[in-house]
């Protein structure tokens, strides 16, 4: 068996001796734990523990005669037991899981301090500590759709994609007082000017579509080239998001001069919205949109 400090040592039983003074109290060598810790013996005969009381190393004992022979037999000596020194206990001395989480000082514990692990690894509460593996290149920390962890995401497109600039490849007629929407139809030319980065643009109904994962500010402008408009008419450029003409804006041009009509605007758009051209003349008569990459065309970007 072990302990800490000197071993005790076993067997032996100290006594004091006094003759009583016909006084109660009597000064001891050294103090028991109890009045059970000493046997007292007045005149050869032994006393029971209801007979005297201990306090410290002071017996108290009443009615003896004096002049008669006291002795008290410790049964065993009380151990001094020493306080280690600072640093002196060792690891191998503490019993496993003997420290809980209760004796460590606040801020004891810094990240030099915890277990290693694989780089990139993230840890989070779930409740316990829950380590999340590294994503892959390019990814991002998200939250989950419960909204209780985190995970590893595709990052979504961002800065100026998408965006496309499209034009009208031949005439167009433009009824009467009416708007009609301009039938942007070509992607690509032979030069440099025209593009669709994330193929969101639809040919088909002529329109701009955001795609899933691409919401956000987006910056229009849509330039039309007309053939010939008559002198004192008004012609409009309006752009409109999905379909709803109280969020047009719009360009008037009232000079026979003015053949090219331009309408430049914001929008903050969500997955699915779609954005599209219409144009109006009051001419009296049909008039004519040319159809050119340099004059007719449709940019959309996303800035934000």
């Amino acid at each position: 068996m072990g302990y800490i400090g000197n071993e005790p040592t076993t067997g032996h039983f100290p006594v004091d001796n006094f003759t009583s003074s016909g006084g109660s109290t009597y000064t001891l060598t050294r103090a028991p734990a109890s009045a059970g810790a000493i046997e007292v013996s007045v005149q050869g005969v032994l006393q029971p523990t209801t007979a005297y009381t201990v306090s410290g190393t002071t017996l108290n004992m009443a009615g003896v005669t004096t002049g008669v022979k006291i002795f008290v037999r410790h049964l065993g000596e009380t151990l001094s037991l020493p306080t280690p020194a600072d640093g002196s206990v060792t690891t191998a001395k503490l019993g496993t899981n003997s420290v809980t989480t209760g004796k460590i000082a606040a801020g004891a514990v810094e990240l030099a301090d915890m277990q290693s692990g694989t780089a990139g690894d993230t840890l989070y509460y779930n409740p316990a500590p829950t380590r999340l593996a590294k994503g892959t290149a390019a990814q991002v920390l998200t939250m989950n759709a419960g909204a209780t962890a985190p995970e590893w995401a595709t990052a979504a497109a961002g800065g100026f994609s998408p965006g496309c600039r499209v034009w009208r490849t031949g005439d167009q007629s433009i009824s009467n007082a009416s708007f009609t929407k301009v039938g942007y139809n070509a992607e690509n030319s032979s030069s440099s000017v025209n593009w669709d980065t994330d193929g969101d643009f639809d040919t088909t109904n002529n329109r701009f579509v955001v795609g899933t994962g691409d919401a956000g500010i987006y910056l229009a402008t849509a330039n039309i080239y007309w053939q010939n408009p008559n002198n004192g008419s008004v012609v409009r450029c309006n752009i409109r998001v999905s379909g709803n003409a109280n969020t047009q804006t719009y360009h008037d041009a009232n000079d026979a001069l003015t053949k090219t009509t331009t309408c430049t605007a914001l929008f903050n758009l969500t997955v699915g919205q779609y954005l599209e051209v219409y144009t109006y003349q009051n001419t009296g008569t049909t008039e004519t949109i040319v159809g050119d990459e340099r004059a007719t065309f449709f940019c959309v970007q996303r800035i934000a």
